[in-house]
């Protein structure tokens, strides 16, 4: 741990304290403003820790939206509902030490060593453009035999109730042959220039229709943050992109109230909306995180223990092996506070840090950011560290709305989907070389 960073650590566990201190003596104008500064702080000190496209800086960056929910909600139920106002600030609080411990553990906690393994071709690049239109076509297929390729043409409820297991399944297979497609263009054949734009179209087209046709963002945006990363890991991203990717990510905010509407009608949408409402943290689909944890502490006066990081490992069993597995705790939530949703197939997103301390009771924070830390750890600089610091991006980036099963599950798909590629598509270069690898 670098001199500047020890400091900055000492100086946001002080913080913590004296937010503590606030709310104790009732200077909760002072609590809420500290809490932002915070946010600040937290952000500066990875950025400047890790750099800002390393995968640990992505995972947090994708976390701290929830953060900024869970202070907001605090500032609003300040003033129209005393009830909430200490649930809210006891989330603000173990959020902001679940965001301390990430940053001290990721400093303090050394990468793990793996092998410099390097990779090159086995089939030519052409043939796995080609498999990618392939696969992108039955996607394409898909979405129109199940829904529509017509902007606003079926809505987000439809959906969820029409969408089969199989769908989900194969969406999942199409990201991650495509998190090997980037890793493979950019880190294997070193594909530069103009012509990137050629090698990226199947990709640009994947993402459009989630995002134009299926309303879906959050997997889109993954996406491009890990081709972003994997990008940066070879050439420097130019500012302009920086300044062009903070457009799109305010596009992206906007238009969750234009998704799943015909284009006619956005003119419309766009003229009608309140901006203070809409750029309100509380407001948006991070909302939920704060509504949940709310919820269950208007109902229970105290955590109530549940070892669902234990079982994680039976959830990962079929059902059709193991028909009694228990169900996730985001999805026994939904069935215990909403019926009605549960009923109908529906569900919500979850709170990762009120399942750490359902777990780990108020130590669950800091080992939900201990575990966090750990996966970030196989991340390096040469070929399969890259391809490793990929997956997890993909995996944990807005990890705060996930229950552990749900990231646990995906690691394991993806990882399965990516290793069969790398297998059928690439060689080992120099099985003999290893070396240590660079961290962060």
């Amino acid at each position: 741990m670098s001199k500047n960073v020890f400091l900055f650590s000492i100086l946001l566990i002080t913080l913590i304290v004296f937010m503590m201190l606030t709310v104790a003596f009732g200077y909760y104008s002072i609590f809420f403003n500290l809490s932002i500064v915070s946010v600040l702080m937290i952000a500066i000190i990875q950025v400047y820790a890790n750099g800002l496209f390393s995968p640990s800086t992505i995972v947090i960056f994708t976390a701290l939206p929830y953060f900024l929910t869970s202070i907001f909600n605090y500032n609003l139920f300040r003033s129209i509902n005393y009830n909430f106002v200490d649930s809210s600030i006891s989330l603000v609080i173990f959020c902001f030490l679940f965001f301390v411990s990430f940053l001290i553990f990721n400093q303090t906690i050394k990468s793990i060593k793996i092998k410099n393994i390097e990779f090159k071709e086995k089939t030519n690049s052409y043939f796995i453009l080609v498999t990618y239109f392939l696969f992108l076509m039955v996607y394409i297929i898909l979405v129109d035999q199940l829904f529509s390729l017509k902007i606003g043409s079926i809505t987000r409820a439809d959906i969820y109730k029409s969408k089969p297991v199989f769908f989900d399944l194969y969406k999942i297979f199409m990201y991650s042959f495509s998190i090997f497609y980037g890793w493979y263009i950019l880190c294997i054949k070193s594909y530069k220039g103009k012509f990137l734009l050629i090698w990226f179209l199947p990709f640009i087209i994947l993402v459009s229709v989630d995002i134009l046709i299926l309303g879906d963002r959050r997997l889109a945006v993954l996406l491009i943050l890990i081709y972003t990363f994997v990008l940066n890991t070879k050439t420097k991203i130019s500012p302009l992109y920086i300044i062009f990717g903070s457009f799109f990510a305010v596009f992206l905010w906007i238009y969750s109230y234009l998704r799943n509407t015909s284009i006619d009608q956005w003119s419309n949408i766009i003229h009608d909306l309140d901006y203070n409402v809409v750029f309100s943290p509380d407001k948006s689909e991070f909302g939920a995180f704060s509504i949940i944890w709310n919820d269950y502490f208007s109902k229970y006066s105290s955590v109530q223990m549940h070892p669902t990081y234990l079982e994680t490992f039976v959830q990962l069993i079929p059902g059709f092996i193991y028909s009694d597995r228990p169900i996730p705790p985001s999805v026994s939530f939904v069935k215990e506070f909403y019926p009605d949703i549960y009923n109908v197939g529906g569900g919500l997103a979850f709170n990762a840090i009120l399942e750490s301390m359902m777990n780990f009771n108020i130590f669950g924070p800091i080992a939900l950011a201990l575990i966090l830390v750990f996966f970030s750890k196989f991340y390096n600089k040469n070929q399969l560290g890259i391809l490793l610091g990929a997956i997890y991006i993909f995996c944990f980036s807005f990890t705060m709305r996930n229950d552990m099963i749900s990231n646990l599950r995906t690691l394991l798909i993806v990882g399965i989907v990516i290793s069969i590629c790398v297998l059928i598509f690439c060689k080992i270069k120099n099985p003999r070389r290893s070396e240590e690898h660079t961290s962060e």
